[in-house]
C-alpha cells in the first residue's frame, strides 16, 4: 500500500529556557530524568522567590492531535532537580494566552524523594497544535530548579501520534508494574509504577474513532473448529468438546478488551487484548469440566465501559458416536481460564485475525 510522504514543519525556536530534543546526542543533559518514549518535551525550570509563578513551554506538533476528538490529552510531570528545595505545584497550563482545561494528578511528596512517583503531576486538554506555557510555582515559601516533562497520553510506541499501533503494543505490557519483564514506561500514563485498567482507558481517551459510536457492543463466539457440529442440547453459551479452545470476538475498532482472572473475580489485571482496524480480537482458554464462564471488559474509544460475560460449555462424552452415556452431576461450574505463554516482552503487537475463525492471539 502507497504511503503519503508526511509533512515537514519549519521548528519554532524558543527562548528563555533550556529545551532537550528527546533524541538525545551523547552528553546531553538529562536533568537527571529517564524520559519515557511518549515524551514530547522536556526543559528546565526555576522559582528564585517565594509563592512567584515561573513559566517553561512545551510545542504540541500537528501530529500530537487525535483526529476527531474534541480535544487530546497530554500528561505533565513536574520534579525537582538534585539538591533543588522546591516543591512544585503546577498552576496552570496555558495556550494562546488562555488556560486549558487542567486535571491535577499527585502532588510532589519530599518523604518520597528518589522514588518513581516523586513528582508532581497533571493533565491538560488541547484542541489543536502550537505552543503551550507550563506555570509552575513552589508550595508555601520553597523555592528551586525543576525540570517539566510532557508526554502525550497513550502513545506507547512514541512515534508521536496515538492508533492502533499503540493499542496492540499496550496489551504486550499489561499488567506488568515497575522492575518486571515487560513493564514499559510509555503505556503508565500517570507513572505510577502499574499499567493497569487506568491506563488503558487513558489510552483511550486519545484514541482516533475508526467508526461512528454505536453504544457499548461485543459479539463473542468460539472459533468454527472449536464447535460442536451436531445436536447438543440448549445452553446459554456454545458447547464444545475441546479443552483448548480459541474464543473470538468483534467489537469496536480501536477498543482495549481486559481479560478477568482465573477467579472470576472481576478484577480484570489478567491481560488485555487489543482489536485489528475491524475490531476483531481473539485468544486461548483452557476449559474445566462444565460450564466455564470467561468475563471480558471492553474499553472503546467513545468512552463506553462494559463487561461481558462467555459461557462455554466443555462436555467430552458429546463427540459424535460415543460410546459413552451422560449423566448429569452435581459439579459446580468448570473453572476455565485464559491461556498464554506469560507476560509479553517488548511492544510490538501481534498480528491481528483476518475474521472471527482466526488463531491468533492477542496477548492474553
Amino acid at each position: 500500500m502507497a504511503s503519503k510522504t508526511p509533512k515537514r514543519y519549519r521548528p519554532a525556536p524558543e527562548n528563555l529556557e533550556v529545551r532537550l530534543a528527546m533524541s538525545l546526542a551523547a552528553g546531553a543533559p538529562t536533568y537527571g530524568l529517564n524520559p519515557p518514549a511518549n515524551t514530547i518535551a522536556l526543559s528546565l525550570g526555576q522559582t528564585t522567590q517565594p509563592h512567584a509563578v515561573s513559566s517553561t513551554s512545551a510545542t504540541i506538533a500537528p501530529k500530537n492531535i487525535t483526529v476527531g476528538k474534541t480535544s487530546t490529552e497530554f500528561g505533565v510531570f513536574v520534579q525537582p532537580t538534585n539538591n533543588s528545595g522546591i516543591v512544585p505545584r503546577i498552576v496552570a497550563v496555558k495556550q494562546d494566552g488562555k488556560a486549558l482545561p487542567l486535571q491535577y494528578g499527585r502532588t510532589y511528596n519530599p518523604a518520597q524523594a528518589g522514588q518513581p512517583t516523586d513528582m508532581t503531576v497533571a493533565f491538560f486538554f488541547a484542541k489543536h497544535p502550537g505552543p503551550v506555557t507550563i506555570e509552575v510555582a513552589g508550595n508555601g515559601k520553597s523555592t528551586g530548579a525543576y525540570t517539566v516533562e510532557t508526554t502525550l497520553v497513550g502513545d506507547v510506541n512514541g512515534d508521536g501520534v496515538v492508533n492502533l499501533a499503540d493499542a496492540q503494543a499496550f496489551v504486550n505490557t499489561y499488567p506488568a508494574k515497575t522492575n518486571q519483564p515487560g513493564y514499559y514506561a510509555a503505556a503508565d500514563s500517570n507513572q505510577n509504577g502499574i499499567i493497569n485498567q487506568y491506563d488503558a482507558m487513558a489510552l483511550e481517551r486519545n484514541m482516533p474513532p475508526y467508526r461512528k459510536p454505536g453504544g457499548g457492543w461485543t459479539l463473542i463466539n468460539l472459533a468454527p473448529q472449536d464447535l460442536i457440529q451436531h445436536s447438543q442440547s440448549i445452553n446459554s453459551g456454545p458447547a464444545t468438546t475441546q479443552k483448548n479452545i480459541t474464543i473470538v470476538g468483534y467489537t469496536t475498532p480501536g477498543s482495549v478488551v481486559l481479560v478477568d482472572s482465573t477467579l472470576g473475580d472481576y478484577n480484570f489485571g489478567s491481560a488485555a487484548l487489543s482489536t485489528d482496524a475491524r475490531g476483531f480480537y481473539s485468544t486461548k482458554a483452557i476449559n474445566t469440566s462444565g460450564v466455564n464462564i470467561y468475563n471480558f471488559k471492553i474499553l472503546d474509544p467513545f468512552g463506553h465501559q462494559y463487561i461481558r460475560s462467555f459461557p462455554v460449555f466443555w462436555t467430552t462424552y458429546a463427540k459424535p458416536n460415543s460410546p459413552y452415556v451422560y449423566k448429569p452431576s452435581r459439579k459446580s461450574p468448570g473453572g476455565g481460564r485464559i491461556a498464554g505463554g506469560g507476560p509479553l516482552k517488548g511492544v510490538s503487537g501481534h498480528t491481528s485475525p483476518a475474521a472471527p475463525g482466526g488463531s491468533s492471539q492477542f496477548g492474553a
